[in-house]
């Protein structure tokens, strides 16, 4: 997984294990002080069923804008 930071927005790219993983990588960054926004463009391998899911990429909900 790669991410950069600028002005407090966060963008994480690359590909994790399934979308869980995704969902559970944007929430953790959303809990860190300073955070103003993320931007999603992770990808998911797998869903928990084993089939080929796309997780991302976009911008995670809840984004909010940076002044």
């Amino acid at each position: 997984m790669r991410r950069a930071v600028r002005d407090g927005v966060v963008t994480l790219a690359g590909r994790l294990a399934d979308r869980d993983a995704v969902a559970l990588a944007v929430r953790s960054v959303w809990r860190v002080d300073g955070v103003v926004g993320v931007v999603n463009h992770l990808t998911g391998l797998t869903d928990l069923t084993g089939l080929t899911t796309e997780a991302g990429p976009g911008v995670s909900p809840g984004r909010r804008r940076v002044p």
